[in-house]
């Protein structure tokens, strides 16, 4: 065979290499480049080489191949180019080392395999071909070759395969050596989840924890986190804080209601960029507590006061807690706090807490409790007493307005004796009502006033003296008298004597009529007739009230004819004193005016 003795020294044993980062040959943990060994028979004992090295890098990681001896031929099934040298000439070359990358291959990475010769031939003129288990691997689609270097632009599963690399000096091709395969191999990109602590629904003022995991045995890679609120880039600020693959959230409020992200990526390889499903994070408002007041009202001086602590949601509320005054002081723990003869003004809230989700309830609303002194009450009486017998009485219990709307319950007492519905009297709540009252009704009455259920608001009026008096019956009077002759001018005069109504409506009657005649007290009849004979009563209404008189008894007015002495007589009659006034003037003038001559003359 031939030699062919390139220009200086020649190594004997020489051997190609495909190298990744000068580490031992071994499979990457999970995937990447295998190195593989393959030597030629030869190869044996003479061989012109150079060693040679193929180095397998991804984005970041380079990974390189040893080889012991020559390769298999390039393409595969041929071989080096033997060279008959003395072994006085060559010198033996130290074996390289083996470097595999810390990480594997992902789909859609950038790989770039390089074929490295050792550093003293490097300065030779070398072309490098590339090839894999099918063939030869040419500059196309996503491959790219630039001398040394393959890329392999987006990795797919189908680029996981048998790499291998061959150099030869350019005019020399006795020069021509082959690296050992390096096998590729091509993972699919890990799976990122996002798992909540302490669940995707939380509730306000808890603190939530969002954490990246990657499957177990890609954990150990070199990964860099990013987190993300909708879409935007979440970073460590007020209540958020990011610690690598972890996100809490302290005292979470509903406004971090949203969905959160998770996205990876291995330092210095950007295309190894992966992003979790999406987590929808709930916040929900803690259970409210509510404060149920009793009474549910107006407080007052002396009663006592039930608050209870009430909440809808959970029954396992392992206590509560009661607060006092805006300075929050903790006054009381239990379900119900009773308060005897609470201050105007006091406010009070409280809040539960259990064991397991929610802790704790929201506070309730600030209930502020308004403390008065008891009202007055008072007895009114209509008609305005003293009343009149057979009138109807109405006695009324009255509160200050402010406090009327309260549930109220009455009692009437007589002369400190229970009043019921009985007979005349009838009781509707602040009323008592006397029916056809009567002499034996004027009394001392009084009411009392209790809240229903709330003894301590008892309360009693003073007393109101209730004075009856007899109906009153007037009296007629008739002049010139009950007998009269037609002609006569006739008074009628109602009189009634009592003190009770201060103002009178009078009404006249004929013989039981129940047409009125007249409304005046003096009724006249001038120039009566026999006509006018009959049976006249009278009787009184109260003016602009209720109040009326009895019927007063019937006086009878007998009307004669006149005969024509007596007309005569009567006519003198009426004649002398119509002219005995002028007479007894006369005569008065006379004696004066005869006294006043006797003396002048005496």
């Amino acid at each position: 065979m031939a030699e062919l003795i390139p220009p200086g020294p020649i190594p004997r044993n020489a051997r190609p290499v495909l190298a990744d980062s000068g580490q031992s040959n071994q499979a990457l943990s999970g995937s990447g480049v295998q190195m593989l060994s393959v030597i030629t028979p030869q190869a044996e004992e003479r061989a012109l080489t150079t060693k040679s090295r193929m180095v397998a890098v991804d984005s970041c990681l380079p990974c390189l191949c040893d080889f012991d001896r020559s390769v298999t031929p390039f393409p595969p099934g041929g071989g080096v180019a033997a060279v008959e040298s003395a072994s006085s000439v060559s010198p033996t070359l130290s074996r390289p080392t083996v470097r595999t990358p810390h990480s594997p291959v992902f789909i859609g990475e950038t790989v770039t395999l390089k074929c490295e010769i050792e550093n003293q031939y490097r300065s030779l003129n070398w072309r490098y071909q590339w090839a894999n288990s099918h063939t030869s691997v040419l500059k196309s689609g996503h491959y790219t070759i630039n001398r040394d270097t393959l890329t392999i632009n987006r990795v797919t599963e189908s680029d996981q395969n048998k790499y291998w690399c061959r150099g030869e000096i350019q005019g020399r091709p006795q020069t021509s050596l082959s690296s050992s395969t390096v096998y590729l191999t091509v993972k699919a990109s890990p799976r990122v989840t996002v798992i909540v602590t302490p669940d995707r629904s939380v509730f306000t003022g808890e603190t939530v924890t969002l954490k990246c995991e990657i499957e177990d045995q890609y954990r150990s890679l070199n990964w860099r986190y990013l987190w993300y609120k909708g879409t935007t880039e979440v970073f460590k600020f007020e209540r958020y804080t990011v610690n690598r693959d972890s996100l809490t959230i302290t005292g979470v409020t509903e406004s971090d209601q949203s969905k959160f992200t998770c996205g990876v990526e291995r330092d210095g390889r950007a295309q190894t960029s992966l992003s979790s499903s999406t987590v929808d994070l709930t916040v929900k408002a803690l259970p409210r507590a509510t404060v149920r007041v009793t009474p549910d009202s107006l407080v007052f001086t002396g009663e006592t006061v039930t608050l209870k602590c009430e909440i809808d949601q959970y029954s396992d509320w392992r206590r509560y807690l009661w607060y006092k005054d805006t300075t929050g002081t903790l006054v009381f723990e239990g379900n119900i706090y009773t308060i005897s003869s609470p201050s105007d003004q006091d406010e009070f809230w409280c809040r539960g807490e259990r064991y397991g989700r929610p802790s704790s309830s929201q506070y309730s609303d600030h209930v502020t409790l308004s403390v008065k002194a008891l009202p007055r009450a008072t007895v009114s009486v209509t008609p305005k007493s003293p009343v009149i017998t057979g009138e109807t009485v109405t006695l009324k219990c009255e509160i200050e307005d402010q406090y009327r709307p309260l549930n109220w319950r009455y009692l009437w007492y007589k002369n400190s004796t229970a009043v019921l519905n009985s007979g005349c009297y009838t009781v509707n709540r602040d009323s008592l009502t006397i029916n056809g009252v009567t002499e034996s009704d004027q009394d001392e009455f009084s009411c009392s006033a209790e809240i229903h259920g709330r003894t301590q608001t008892s309360l009693s009026s003073s007393s109101v003296h209730l004075t009856v008096k007899e109906r009153p019956t007037p009296e007629v009077s008739v002049w010139p008298g009950e007998d009269v002759y037609s002609g006569e001018t006739v008074n009628l005069t109602c009189v009634i004597n009592e003190g009770v109504v201060s103002s009178w409506q009078y009404s006249w009657n004929k013989n039981s009529s129940p047409y009125n005649i007249s409304d005046l007290q003096n009724y006249t009849i001038r120039s009566v007739t026999e006509s006018d004979t009959g049976n006249y009563t009278c009787r009184g209404n109260e003016t602009n009230g209720l109040r009326y008189s009895h019927i007063s008894d019937a006086v009878t007015l007998t009307v004669s004819g006149a005969s024509h002495v007596n007309m005569f007589g009567f006519n003198m009659i009426t004649f002398l004193l119509a002219v005995c006034p002028y007479l007894i003037v006369t005569v008065v003038l006379v004696f004066k005016c005869c006294r006043l001559r006797g003396e002048t003359s005496g």
